[in-house]
């Protein structure tokens, strides 16, 4: 299982949120989550 999709499931992230990046940070003991909502795009592509 590819590290979004398990987080994608522990976090119970649904459309339209998408997770854009992850940062592990093993010395800091730190994980960084960066999440996208695609509903925002698309307005975006619209104006």
């Amino acid at each position: 299982m590819k590290s979004e999709e398990l987080f994608r499931k522990l976090l119970g992230l649904e459309d339209p949120w998408v997770i854009k990046e992850i940062k592990f940070d093993h010395q800091g003991k730190r994980v960084d989550i960066v999440l996208f909502l695609t509903v925002l795009d698309n307005l975006r592509k619209e104006l």
